[in-house]
């Protein structure tokens, strides 16, 4: 029979996807150039859009949309190929016949993969492998940088710090954030930092450098706060006792007033402290770091503080650990039921909400006010049995005062901070989008790769693959099969048992081309799916849960360990 029917349309197909593929790849490299001179090295990531994080999530979900359409285009592409390089052609096919060797048409199938030649399986493996990492690594290519801060400056001023009046460090409440100065005597060093909830400990010697992040903190508070937004104290309390971390809003300077119209300009050093006690036993300390103002001087700046919140993964929802937490009426560690409400509202607190571990001494007024008591710190008493022991009883009130060379500071009759309003950095527009320079690399060279294995299948792949059934059904009715020849009425697993004995009872066993009586078959769905195929595939999603309830056990240990250590883990 001299009828030859052309088999070869898969390379339509093929010069298609090679040439998306080759377009891919030259999009993709150029990015990496645009990277590489934009950002000064492929180790950087290029951010390409900085703004409010509503419209930074909706550029990243349609980024993601698009690239979770092109890698399945890619893998679509690379399953074309492979599927063409996976069928055998007929004379492979032949080869296998004389053996007693069946092959599988028109599926992916690792028992083609013995009778095949070497180039379709290298070929394969190219694909198969270039793919990983496009299936892993494209999605990664394009992130979302969502501030999520824990940390913040907390500074209590009088109107006129914003304003640009002159204030000197560390501020009229003469006392560093955490109010740990450093005291210079051994035993001192004991003292339980945990106890105190007025921020982060901050050295003392640290304010006397104009390049620490402390002082660089407050006076870019100084210089910007004024164009900040002012919130109202209700929402302020709202946003900053959340345990939640700082979205909307980062650094605060929370104007006070400390019960005196004149206080409103500031505090003069001579009415917070008794003069002679404070010059005969601290004031020599303030003036060795040169940091001692002028007793008549007005100080708009009353106390600043570094500010975290942490939170434990293993507690409740709602429970959190801060380092302010005197500071915004609260313990060092405290539920918050109250999630934190837009910068604009005003209103009641939601029915349900609930505050807990707040101190007593915070006045939540119905009118909205909010008036901080703060008769803060207390240090303890050093044991006696051991120096890094503590006792349980408080120093008293004179000796910690002089232990923080505040000796005379008139506690009592500067204890309540009333907030008029804050002035809260607005961090909503610090979300950005941006490419990994180097994950792109590695998709770009999958992509290349792909491609070039594309153009050398469609130069040296010369022969007709059975790619369908309708394939080999079209050839063994042109060409029949010597093996197979008038055996078109077996089925596979009367094949298949035939071709499984030894040489001698293949040839006894053999049958003789002749009718044979149909029986209908039972038919169940399951049965058109060899059971090989069951259990290889079944293997794998088997292997993967148990890889990854490996992993969840571990995680759950490591989370408990934490969590009995009493270490949390913080927004930053």
């Amino acid at each position: 029979m001299g009828m030859r029917v052309d088999r070869r349309g898969w390379r339509k197909t093929a010069i298609i996807n090679t040439a998306l593929v080759a377009a891919l790849t030259l999009t993709l490299a150029i990015l990496v150039g645009v990277i590489t001179s934009n950002s000064g090295s492929l180790t950087r990531n290029l951010f390409f859009y900085q703004g409010p994080c509503d419209t930074s999530t909706k550029i990243n979900v349609a980024l993601h949309l698009v690239i979770n359409i092109i890698a399945m285009g890619v893998v679509a592409s690379s399953n074309f190929f492979i599927q063409v390089l996976n069928a055998p052609s007929r004379g492979e096919l032949d080869v296998a016949h004389r053996k007693k060797k069946m092959l599988d048409i028109g599926v992916h199938s690792a028992k083609n993969m013995w009778h095949i030649s070497r180039f379709k399986l290298v070929s394969i493996l190219v694909f198969g492998l270039s793919s990983l990492p496009i299936h892993l690594l494209f999605n990664s290519v394009v992130f979302q940088s969502d501030f999520l801060g824990g940390k913040w400056q907390m500074t209590f001023a009088a109107e006129p710090f914003v304003n640009g009046s002159a204030y000197t460090l560390p501020g009229a409440y003469l006392a560093p954030s955490g109010f740990f100065p450093d005291y210079g005597v051994a035993w001192r060093e004991y003292l339980p930092r945990a106890y105190t909830s007025s921020g982060t400990h901050v050295s003392i010697s640290d304010y006397t450098n104009a390049s620490s992040p402390i002082v660089a903190s407050i006076t870019r508070a100084a210089k910007s706060s004024s164009s900040w937004v002012r919130l109202d104290p209700r929402t302020c309390r709202r946003q900053y006792i959340a345990c939640e971390p700082r979205r909307t809003y980062g650094d605060v300077v929370v104007i006070i007033n400390t019960g005196n119209e004149s206080h409103k300009r500031g505090w003069i050093r001579e009415q917070l402290v008794n003069s002679s006690t404070f010059d005969q036993i601290s004031a020599g300390f303030w003036e060795d770091l040169g940091l001692l103002p002028p007793a008549d001087e007005v100080n708009p700046l009353w106390f600043s503080a570094v500010c975290k919140t942490t939170q434990n993964p293993m507690e409740p929802a709602g429970m959190c650990t801060t380092g302010c937490g005197s500071l915004i009426g609260a313990e060092s560690r405290f539920t918050n039921m109250c999630p934190a409400p837009p910068g604009g509202e005003n209103g009641p607190d939601p029915s349900g909400c609930a505050y807990s571990y707040l101190k007593n001494s915070t006045i939540f007024s119905s009118d909205g006010n909010w008036t901080i008591v703060n008769d803060e710190p207390k240090f303890y008493a050093q044991s006696t049995v051991s120096p890094s022991v503590l006792a349980d009883t408080p120093i008293q009130r004179n000796t910690t005062l002089k232990l923080q060379h505040r000796a005379g500071f008139d506690v009592d009759g500067f204890s309540d901070w009333e907030v008029e309003y804050c002035l809260a950095e607005d961090i909503s527009n610090r979300c950005r989008v941006g490419v990994s320079g180097v994950l792109l690399l590695v998709v770009t060279i999958c992509a290349a790769l792909k491609t070039m294995q594309c153009i050398v299948i469609l130069l040296k792949l010369n022969d007709d693959p059975l790619v369908t059934p309708g394939d080999a059904i079209e050839s063994f009715l042109l060409r029949p099969d010597p093996e197979t020849r008038d055996m078109c009425t077996l089925s596979n697993h009367q094949l298949a048992s035939f071709w499984g004995n030894d040489a001698e009872e293949r040839i006894k066993g053999w049958p003789a081309p002749a009718p044979r009586k149909w029986r209908r078959p039972v038919a169940r769905l399951f049965v058109a799916i060899m059971p090989g195929k069951w259990f290889r595939t079944y293997i794998f999603f088997i292997s993967g849960i148990v890889v990854a309830g490996w992993f969840f056990s571990i995680a759950v240990v490591e989370l408990a360990e934490k969590r009995s250590s009493g270490k949390g883990s913080d927004y930053r």
